[in-house]
């Protein structure tokens, strides 16, 4: 017979180890209505983008220096009114540590200026477009 030792220790179940608990008011809270919001955000980014690359074609392919074009109509000179505010706003917030200032100006103009507002525009003005609106 062998001797007892470690190895003939007597066996114990053990119990499954318990959740963590985080510290009283380190709670991280589920908003359903918050993931929704991001997740018509995304759909509107994905539409948004499938519409673009739609509209330019597959053969479509970036000049390779950006060279002015002349005058720019009413609603371009509109969003690049706003993309340039946006920019400004972003960089500022990020000069001042304010994440949440800069991802509010980025959102809000890729949300409410470009898809809501300037691609709806050009949608209606895309030729071949036949709607009567």
């Amino acid at each position: 017979m062998c001797p007892p030792g470690p190895s003939r220790a007597p066996r114990r179940r053990r119990s499954p180890p318990a959740p963590q608990q985080l510290p009283a008011g380190r709670d991280i809270n589920l908003d359903v209505g918050r993931v929704l919001g991001y997740r018509h955000f995304c759909n509107k980014l994905w539409n948004g983008a499938r519409f673009t690359l739609r509209a330019l074609g597959p053969a479509y392919r970036p000049p390779a220096a950006l060279q002015p074009r002349g005058a720019v109509g009413l609603a371009e000179g509109w969003i690049r009114s706003r993309l340039s505010l946006a920019v400004a706003q972003c960089g500022a917030a990020l000069g001042a540590y304010d994440f949440p200032a800069a991802t509010t100006a980025a959102h809000g103009f890729w949300l409410y200026d470009l898809c809501d507002v300037y691609l709806p525009r050009t949608e209606t003005e895309a030729p071949g477009n036949t709607c009567p609106v």
